[in-house]
């Protein structure tokens, strides 16, 4: 069994939503269907999307995408779950779970592990560079998971979780 990393943004405050019932997909042909014509005309720019899955284990639906946030692709996202379609916006508050893992896999932070969600305000400068790039891709509900390079990530030996300005982070 495969273990992600992810971030989930649980809510969005100064947005008030509302969303059309929508029924499950019994099968990943049928999203799979579903997805080819929805995006018939949508032209997938090869610099964005390097990977797409769609696979079914347990009668669960898994829709994966990877896609790189920046020129540089020094932000990477695998979508894991796909949300509501509602964004965060500058100066929205955002509530989100996270695991923070280093290149070799060790753990070195995780909102689930204290079982309380990290909330900040998008653009106020409290998380890395990455994160506020990556989280304001997202949708609320959605899963993913964000390799930020160095480049994107600690910037002060201090705030690094391994001492170091030069790590790749995984959350």
């Amino acid at each position: 069994m495969q273990t992600f990393s992810f971030i989930f943004i649980s809510s969005i405050k100064s947005v008030k939503p509302t969303f059309p019932k929508k029924s499950r997909m019994p099968t990943s042909l049928n999203l799979a269907s579903n997805f080819s014509k929805t995006y018939k005309n949508f032209e997938i720019k090869k610099k964005s999307v390097t990977n797409l899955k769609i696979s079914s284990s347990n009668n669960e639906e898994l829709f994966e995408k990877e896609e790189y946030l920046t020129e540089d692709k020094g932000i990477v996202k695998k979508i894991l779950k796909k949300g509501k379609g509602i964004k965060p916006q500058t100066q929205s508050t955002v509530k989100v779970h996270y695991t923070g893992k280093l290149e070799n896999g060790q753990v070195f932070d995780s909102s689930l592990d204290r079982k309380d969600p990290y909330v900040f305000e998008i653009d106020q400068g409290k998380v890395i560079k990455g994160w506020e790039i990556g989280i304001k891709t997202m949708e609320l509900g959605e899963k993913a998971e964000l390799i930020i390079s160095s480049k994107y990530g600690y910037k002060k030996k201090r705030n690094s979780p391994n001492n170091s300005t030069k790590c790749k982070t995984f959350f």
